[in-house]
């Protein structure tokens, strides 16, 4: 079972450039490690986080779509 994600796999998924998910790591938003120079993120904080950004985003987008009420 697999416990880590790389910043390639972390790019892959969120369809960003290696900088963009340097920085998102550093953000603090989720835990990751260095181990022997290289970043790994776990993947039970990575998946919350996205899960949780993804339902805010839904939601956000079906205010959107809502029609305008007086």
């Amino acid at each position: 079972m697999k416990k880590t994600y790389t910043i390639k796999e972390i790019q892959e998924i969120l369809q960003i450039s290696a900088p963009t998910a340097y920085a998102l790591v550093k953000s603090g938003e989720f835990s990751s490690i260095k181990f022997k120079n290289t970043l790994r993120i776990s993947k039970e904080s990575f998946d919350k986080w996205l899960d949780s950004n993804m339902s805010s985003m839904r939601s956000e987008k079906s205010h959107t779509n809502a029609p305008y009420e007086n």
